[in-house]
């Protein structure tokens, strides 16, 4: 089965599987801007920089929406406290 699959695949291998299916939503945002901005390169060159950069793009976004729910989280820690 594939479930038994992915369970024999490395650590680093799930971890960074993991993280794309985390950002997918973010990866969906980016990607067309992206894709738009380098598709004139060449195929293989464009590929990879196109993909490298949406993931990077995508995992910025992702912890950039996180930060209004980070702060909300410090302040109730504070309030609570006093």
């Amino acid at each position: 089965s594939i479930s038994g699959t992915l369970e024999k695949l490395p650590v680093w291998i799930k971890s960074i599987v993991s993280h794309i299916a985390r950002i997918t939503l973010e990866i969906y945002v980016v990607q067309y801007i992206i894709i738009a901005r380098f598709s004139s390169l060449p195929f293989p060159v464009n590929w990879v920089v196109v993909t490298s950069i949406i993931i990077l793009c995508g995992t910025i976004l992702h912890y950039i929406v996180k930060i209004p729910s980070i702060i909300k989280d410090c302040t109730i820690k504070i309030d609570t406290q006093f």
